[in-house]
């Protein structure tokens, strides 16, 4: 899926961005990145387990997730959680890879590298 394809299933830009923080230096990265958009209400959530990391972002009723990949974290089952809840449906998580700079977009769509202007497109839903 190319991000024009991404852009027109969507092209409500968001408010509330939640990036989850394992404390690495490219989280720190993504939260500068998003948060120079004046359009963006960008917080953070620390990861500590999945329990708490669904409970934290349920409180901040965020559109948009956005976190690193992370080994330990079944991303499938925490998207699966969020959006049992009623006021999270139409949440969008995104997955940003830093191996191969690849991002997936929950519900399961892939896209392959961008620049960092595509990226912040891509949270706003642009």
């Amino acid at each position: 899926m190319a991000l024009n394809d991404f852009q027109e299933i969507s092209s409500d830009s968001p408010h509330g961005v939640v990036v989850v923080n394992s404390g690495s230096l490219l989280d720190e990265g993504v939260v500068c990145l998003i948060s120079s958009e004046s359009s963006l209400d960008v917080s953070t959530v620390n990861f500590e387990n999945e329990d708490v990391l669904v409970n934290d972002i349920i409180s901040k009723n965020p559109e948009v997730v956005v976190m690193g990949q992370n080994g330990s974290l079944k991303i499938e089952k925490v998207y699966k959680m969020l959006t049992s809840f009623s006021n999270m449906t139409k949440l969008r998580m995104i997955i940003f890879h830093s191996n191969d700079n690849a991002v997936d977009i929950f519900s399961q769509q892939q896209l392959n590298s961008m620049r960092s202007d595509n990226f912040i497109q891509l949270v706003q839903g642009i």
